[in-house]
């Protein structure tokens, strides 16, 4: 963040926080933040992998394998339980507070 001293002088201190107490009133505290995440598994996860070439494999002289890596996506998290079965109850955030 930019010190005061950066501020145009015509925006006050009071200005700065009414901006401030709006956006957290409007958005919330932490709504950019989720914003961010939905961006990257939405959008910018997938390009990272499109961007990863070919990987060449050769588990014998003669044989030359390549691995190219497709469509990505992402499951809502799930519990495995000890007998490594998944399980379809999902992990919600109220279960983090224990409630």
């Amino acid at each position: 963040m930019q010190n005061m001293k950066d501020i145009p002088q015509d925006i006050s201190e009071s200005d700065i926080f009414q901006v401030i107490r709006k956006f957290v009133k409007e958005k919330g505290l932490i709504s950019h933040q989720i914003d961010s995440y939905n961006y990257l598994i939405e959008y910018h996860l997938q390009k990272i992998f499109d961007d990863i070439p070919s990987i060449q494999l050769k588990p014998k002289p003669n044989l030359d394998l390549y691995i190219k890596f497709g469509q990505v996506y992402v499951e809502y998290p799930s519990v495995i339980d000890d007998t490594s079965e998944r399980k379809d109850n999902y992990i919600l955030p109220r279960l983090g507070l224990g409630i």
